[in-house]
């Protein structure tokens, strides 16, 4: 993921303490594979550091009832956590909690995004459906569909996936995480060219902002992806050698990289890809033997983030 994320796309500009906030939650690690080296090192985003959620949202307020005070309390308790990263016990303060109030959408999705940190995707999809169900608002509905594009695409279910990221990118066009997220959705669907404009979008988002090198990195490494399978060779090796400048410890680019090249006849260029390649793994901590060096769809859904 990636991760109100993040992004993913959830982790935009950063006006605002809300925003500062949404930045946290979609483009912290929770939804990320460890081994991806976009992602180690609390790398996901420097908008870790912001505090969750508190600012009004401009889609919705919560509707509090006469347990609203107590709900909202929570919920501010709960955020803190997440923001802490301590996403079990955020995780057992609201379940224990959220059937006590008359309208618990707000905590559900937090209990949701608290699931999804954990990569417990199955019960996290079910909390943010549960969420949306009566339709009511609440501050952080708006984001729903970032969280949920993240679930179903590591549920295997990428069609969903590209769905609920549109749905996201409709009410928040300027989310470069969910840009990112449909372009990986559609790749996993075999849809190469109509990944491509998400990916420039998240390139486009991304670039210029220093603390977003990384998730630059990634987009434009998933752009060559995207190019590779149009056959589009040159235009994917620019593409790859682009993201590596942005984040040198990407070691999937690197190997990306060298393929390429032997694709293109430079085997001294692929070999010094090889070199870095290895290079990288080992300053991440990252094994040194690729268990999965075809780039299928395994390998693609472990470089994913939110």
């Amino acid at each position: 993921m990636s991760s109100i994320q993040d992004h993913p796309t959830l982790l935009g500009a950063h006006k605002g303490f809300f925003w500062l906030v949404l930045c946290f939650l979609i483009f912290s690690l929770g939804g990320c594979d460890p081994q991806d080296p976009a992602t180690r090192d609390g790398s996901a985003s420097n908008a870790d550091d912001a505090r969750p959620v508190a600012g009004a949202d401009p889609a919705g307020s919560y509707n509090q009832s006469s347990d609203g005070s107590a709900a909202s309390q929570l919920a501010e308790t709960a955020l803190g956590l997440l923001d802490a990263g301590r996403f079990e016990e955020a995780e057992r303060l609201l379940r224990r909690d959220v059937d006590d109030h008359s309208e618990p959408d707000r905590l559900r999705f937090l209990l949701g995004v608290a699931l999804q940190k954990q990569k417990r995707y199955g019960l996290a999809i079910v909390e943010l459906d549960q969420s949306l169900v009566s339709g009511r608002s609440f501050r952080e509905r708006r984001h729903a569909d970032h969280f949920r594009g993240w679930c179903l695409f590591y549920l295997g279910r990428p069609e969903a996936s590209a769905a609920a990221f549109r749905a996201h990118l409709e009410v928040m066009p300027g989310e470069a995480d969910s840009h990112f997220g449909l372009g990986v959705a559609l790749l996993e669907v075999g849809d190469p060219e109509s990944a491509l404009p998400a990916f420039e979008s998240a390139i486009a988002l991304n670039q210029g902002i220093p603390d977003r090198r990384r998730e630059l990195a990634k987009a434009l490494i998933r752009r060559g992806d995207a190019f590779w399978e149009l056959d589009r060779v040159e235009e994917a090796q620019v593409s790859f050698q682009k993201g590596i400048v942005q984040f040198p410890d990407h070691y999937e680019g690197w190997a990306k990289l060298a393929r390429a090249m032997d694709r293109l006849g430079d085997g001294e260029r692929a070999d010094r890809a090889r070199y870095e390649e290895r290079q990288a793994r080992i300053r991440v901590g990252a094994p040194t033997e690729d268990p999965d060096p075809s780039g299928d769809s395994n390998a693609r859904q472990k470089e994913a983030s939110e």
